[in-house]
């Protein structure tokens, strides 16, 4: 947190090399690897670390998010299934599921039951906008609609939220409103769908 990772490093390392299996030592000397360029050594860290703890899902899906990173996007759903099954209560894990499965419109019965139970146990804007996005790829249009309504309400900056709003919004045939939500989007802040 200092920002002096070579001595976090040397810590990291001597603690590894007293228990090799902690699987904590292991996320963090995975982190630091990150976040010094080392993809490939982190990942072998972070699979290492859910070998070694099994039951915390967490090394697992931080697996995942930096496979995703790296652009193999199958092999992160993989592995994301593969957490949510050993883990169905991992909001994030299954949030991000649910998500890449409507991004590739695969499962959507699937993703719906993810997004649905998430929703559930945390309600916030990213889980609610994630539920509204498999609605829409599902043609569920006026629940896609409502749920975007209400993400955008908790985080009323999210320029993607408004976006697919807008989308939904000119699906459900309400042109004007539509091209309002686009418009606002896109004269906002910078957002992924807007490249």
């Amino acid at each position: 947190s200092a920002g002096r990772a070579d001595e976090a490093m040397a810590l990291i390392n001597k603690a590894i090399g007293l228990v090799p299996e902690f699987a904590g030592a292991l996320q963090v000397k995975a982190n630091l690897l990150q976040n010094a360029g080392d993809l490939g050594g982190a990942l072998e860290l972070f699979d290492k670390a859910a070998a070694a703890d099994f039951d915390n899902p967490t090394y697992a899906y931080q697996a995942a998010k930096l496979v995703n990173f790296q652009g193999n996007r199958g092999d992160a759903m993989a592995r994301l299934k593969r957490s949510t099954e050993q883990e169905p209560g991992h909001i994030a894990a299954s949030n991000d599921f649910a998500w890449y499965l409507a991004e590739e419109e695969q499962d959507l019965e699937l993703a719906l039951e993810l997004a649905t139970r998430v929703t559930e146990r945390q309600r916030d804007a990213n889980t609610i906008d994630t539920l509204g996005w498999v609605q829409y790829k599902l043609g569920s249009i006026d629940e896609a609609v409502a749920s975007f309504k209400s993400a955008l309400e908790l985080q009323p900056d999210s320029a993607s939220i408004r976006y697919r709003l807008g989308l939904a919004l000119a699906k459900a045939g309400s042109s004007e409103q539509a091209r309002a939500e686009l418009e606002q989007a896109i004269n906002g802040s910078a957002f992924p769908e807007l490249s």
